[in-house]
């Protein structure tokens, strides 16, 4: 069982290398290597079972908040995860980071909760309720004014 005693060990222990492919959003990335496979895939594994859903860009993670650092994984091309990122935490972000996101069935993008459509629609006397996020609303918009080719 992976403890949070552990886990810090693990953090303290490793040497965090700076990623310099992205100035502008300062992080740090420590490898999977054969030295730390047993105890970087437990601190992977402890991060996706305990963090919560978050998003950057068109993309979301999963985040997990240790002392003043957010920590993430990413995956190589086979899908395993091969590096663990981490990040200085802002508290001028927190707001942001405590938004609920969910996947949209129809675009697949990751869009806050809040910002979906509800719709209701009654066929046959049967009252049906679904939800369209920004994207698709908006494609639905440019749809009805015929504005998109066939």
């Amino acid at each position: 069982m992976t403890t949070l005693d552990s886990i810090k060990k693990f953090i303290s222990k490793n040497n965090w290398l700076l990623a310099k492919s992205m100035p502008d959003t300062p992080h740090w990335y420590v490898l999977r290597n054969p030295t730390n496979s047993i105890e970087f895939d437990l601190f992977a594994n402890y991060i996706h079972a305990n963090g919560v859903l978050r998003k950057w860009g068109s993309y979301g993670y999963i985040y997990l908040d240790i002392d003043s650092f957010t920590y993430w994984t990413m995956n190589n091309s086979e899908g395993e995860k091969s590096l663990i990122n981490r990040a200085e935490l802002k508290t001028t972000n927190e707001a942001a980071t405590n938004q609920v996101f969910k996947k949209c069935p129809n675009c697949k993008r990751l869009t806050a909760e809040s910002e979906y459509k509800k719709f209701t629609k009654t066929t046959n006397g049967v009252t049906r309720t679904f939800w369209r996020c920004p994207v698709c609303e908006s494609f639905k918009q440019a749809a009805k004014k015929g504005l998109l080719k066939k």
